[in-house]
């Protein structure tokens, strides 16, 4: 898979589910399940900013849950070499409406699960 194309499949829907399970499945969650913990840092971080990293690219497309770790921007970009950044201004309107959308998305699904059958 070339770069062009892993970065059409992040923006899939098959992708976005596999992220969900991950963070439904494997999150450790604070009570009020707003915060999610990252596996580098260990600290509780807000669930619209948290980001999935797949720990190789072996089974890309048909991940295992055990393959990603859910990770805080700063460690994610730890990860890869990258400068940390905390600094939101960096970040677009449209990439913020996309994390309100899936933190809602997050709380939709827990809200579902919790729901007597």
């Amino acid at each position: 898979m070339n770069v062009l194309e892993y970065s059409r499949y992040l923006k899939s829907d098959r992708w976005k589910r596999t992220r969900l399970r991950k963070l439904l499945k494997d999150g450790r969650w604070r009570t009020n399940g707003n915060y999610v913990k990252c596996d580098g840092c260990d600290e509780f971080v807000y669930a619209g900013t948290v980001e999935i990293h797949h720990k190789h690219y072996r089974t890309i497309d048909n991940e295992i849950l055990s393959d990603l770790a859910i990770y805080c921007p700063d460690c994610h970009a730890r990860e890869h070499g990258k400068p940390e950044s905390t600094d939101l201004s960096a970040t677009s309107a449209a990439e913020l409406m996309e994390e309100v959308m899936r933190d809602l998305l997050i709380r939709e699904l827990k809200t579902r699960e919790q729901a007597p059958a």
